[in-house]
């Protein structure tokens, strides 16, 4: 009886600690969000789930894939894969269901940042001008051209475009990750650069890091670390004054992106989906099935 009875408790707790295993938080990279669905990097590999959340699915089981970002009309989905040996420029459907197109072929890392405005082109960061120096550099998205045009910013990295594409909101520095109340000289500030006439206008900032800058209307919010951790403020174009609008205080979040109504971000693990209609977040709950041999179905020996 006694045997029977702990043989029912180990499966109990172990039937729960298999449930805590599937809602457990995940290492995820990079995220995008459209109208309907959120993309997000994890295990190698893009994944696509609803808004709402639920099963997620690779975008391509047999691909190693990371940084995606949809178009503006959120009908396709650029995102960089490894060839074996560096980092390229692909394009797909955003349903998952096209074949993908590669755009870029030379040998360093080509890893994808934005889209312009007008959809047309691919916006992505790259070595390929000068070693060691990152700057951003854009491909016709159609293919039409594999040549690639170095835009006129001697350093950046990441980058977010104004509604009428004259003007971007990037990093010229990535500074120090996730270290806290990080004030050294690779502080990461958000610059605006009028593409036109070369002028710069620095966010205000007081030695702050400011990143993943995403321009809506005339307002772009951003990720800041203005309370020792980083949290999603916005920035009025109009009125010149930055807000706070989450208030994590243990975990900050780690990356973000946008569509026209919402933002999606990453924090403590998990994604979040922030109404920019209300300044509401909530927690978008997702299971992926990755096809690792460490999480594959087995028989075990209960016993032990």
């Amino acid at each position: 009886m006694f045997k029977l009875t702990l043989l029912f408790s180990f499966l109990i707790t172990f039937g729960f600690q298999i449930f805590a295993q599937n809602n457990a938080p995940m290492l995820i990279g990079r995220v995008a969000i459209n109208q309907d669905q959120i993309a997000f990097a994890y295990a190698g590999k893009i994944w696509l789930v609803p808004r709402s959340g639920g099963a997620a699915r690779p975008l391509d089981a047999a691909a190693f894939d990371n940084n995606p970002v949809f178009s503006p009309d959120g009908t396709r989905l650029a995102f960089s894969r490894f060839n074996g040996g560096d980092y390229d420029v692909y394009v797909a459907p955003s349903d998952g269901k096209g074949e993908a197109k590669r755009l870029t072929f030379q040998a360093e890392d080509d890893f994808v940042t934005a889209w312009t405005a007008d959809g047309r082109e691919i916006v992505f960061e790259s070595t390929r001008d000068e070693e060691n120096v990152t700057r951003l550099h854009k491909i016709n998205a159609d293919g039409s051209s594999t040549l690639a045009e170095s835009m006129p910013l001697p350093q950046a990295f990441q980058g977010s475009f104004s509604p009428d594409g004259n003007k971007i909101a990037y990093n010229p520095r990535t500074g120090f990750g996730e270290w806290r109340y990080y004030r050294g000289g690779s502080v990461a500030p958000i610059y605006i650069n009028d593409l036109k006439t070369g002028a710069v206008e620095k966010l205000p900032n007081q030695n702050f890091n400011d990143r993943n800058a995403m321009w809506l209307g005339d307002k772009i919010y951003f990720l800041s670390d203005r309370t020792g951790i980083f949290n999603l403020f916005v920035y009025d174009l109009k009125t010149k004054q930055a807000r706070q609008l989450t208030k994590f205080d243990r975990q900050g979040i780690r990356t973000a992106a946008a569509a026209k109504d919402a933002i999606v971000f990453v924090q403590n693990g998990r994604l979040h989906l922030f109404d920019l209609a209300t300044n509401q977040d909530k927690i978008v709950n997702v299971s992926v099935s990755p096809d690792t041999s460490e999480l594959r179905p087995r028989k075990v020996n209960a016993m032990r």
